[in-house]
């Protein structure tokens, strides 16, 4: 451990400033968080090259909105996605989060969507996928063959 330095004797000591969003007559500062996609196959071990995933944020009362749509790259990842995020919350009765929805599809894999993703204000949220290949001979998706995994959070 290294001592903390004296401060200089000649200069006032200051104040912290207060963050940007605290200042009164400036605009609150836009929250967002971050979300990963990695994609893969044979439990992990392999990269899903391609895979299209196309990522909506989700509203109880309109049309989901399209935020991206990216394919993964050779370590099967897209770029990570900055979304809109809420402001932190005081309590624990206003949510701290927005939901967002994520689908994956890649040729010859079934469809595969994981549904209400939270998104926390400077939090990255990393949505793995195990890819499931189609039956031999498929090429094609199976209707209704989609795997979907739903994420719940707490109420409180």
């Amino acid at each position: 451990m290294f001592p903390e330095p004296d401060p200089a004797p000649d200069l006032p000591q200051m104040p912290a400033p207060k963050p940007e969003q605290d200042a009164p007559g400036l605009p609150k500062r836009d929250y967002t968080g971050i979300i990963r996609v990695h994609v893969t196959t044979a439990m992990g071990t392999r990269p899903v090259v391609g895979a299209a995933v196309l990522i909506q944020r989700m509203f109880s009362d309109r049309e989901p909105e399209l935020i991206a749509v990216q394919n993964t790259d050779e370590s099967g990842e897209i770029r990570p996605v900055t979304v809109p995020a809420p402001p932190p919350s005081e309590n624990q009765r206003k949510p701290a989060y927005f939901l967002y929805d994520v689908d994956v599809q890649a040729g010859g894999y079934y469809r595969e969507r994981s549904t209400d993703v939270p998104v926390f204000p400077g939090i990255t949220s990393v949505q793995n996928f195990d890819m499931i290949p189609l039956p031999a001979g498929t090429d094609e998706p199976v209707p209704g063959g989609g795997i979907t995994y739903y994420n719940q959070m707490q109420q409180y």
